[in-house]
């Protein structure tokens, strides 16, 4: 099945792959890609309504790339037609964290105020009262840096297709990402290995039959 992952730092998509092993028991092989931000950024300056608004002090976005293998175990099972089943999930896995430069638009000292230099930010250089806004976000690309890590996960599957073939539901649950350096992400406030947040994931599917051969 696959989904999309909404977090209090981002979102991102899913993918998920499962083996039934038993009639409670289910193996999956997934993979993540979502953004995660800091907890204090605020991306809510601009210095006019045509400029991007950017969050002053942002060094990096950074986006996690999580393959994963993890099992669910059922906890209810869906008695009729339009009922729910409850499932337990666990998984664990690498975390590949990517980040790329903030790059801004600011003004030039001694030029009018319609020129402007494209440049990454500096919290040294860059301030409220020379940042336009924020550049393209191609910008940066030639500048990505990995970050490796691990990830563990568990949370509850609400799955309540009315079709027996078909999956369709909600995961809720809490995720944890840690690296093996603190992660650069804003200038002026601390920053961290560590990443956990509650997640909401809102998930479609099908079921196959697999062919057993003798």
């Amino acid at each position: 099945h696959g989904g999309v992952h909404i977090h209090p730092r981002g979102w991102g998509l899913d993918f998920h792959y499962g083996d039934i092993q038993t009639v409670d028991r289910t193996v999956y092989y997934g993979i993540e890609i979502l953004g995660m931000k800091h907890s204090k950024e605020r991306k809510d300056l601009r210095s006019s309504r045509d400029a991007n608004a950017y969050a002053y002090g942002k060094l990096n976005s950074m986006y996690i790339f999580r393959p994963s293998i993890g099992y669910k175990r059922v906890l209810t099972d869906k008695f009729r037609k339009n009922g729910v089943e409850v499932s337990w999930h666990n998984s664990f896995g690498p975390s590949l964290a990517v980040t790329k430069p903030v790059y801004l638009e600011v003004t030039i000292e001694g030029e009018p105020l319609s020129s402007f230099a494209v440049e990454r930010y500096d919290p040294d250089k860059h301030f409220v009262n020379n940042i336009i806004g924020r550049a393209s976000v191609l910008e940066g690309f030639g500048e990505l840096r990995l970050w490796p890590g691990i990830h563990i996960k568990s949370g509850l599957f609400f799955e309540f297709s009315p079709y027996q073939r078909q999956l369709k539901g909600i995961e809720v649950g809490m995720g944890l990402d840690g690296y093996i350096e603190e992660i650069p992400l804003m200038a002026f406030e601390h920053n961290n290995r560590f990443f956990h947040s509650f997640y909401i994931n809102l998930f479609l599917g099908k079921k196959y039959n697999r062919s057993i051969s003798e």
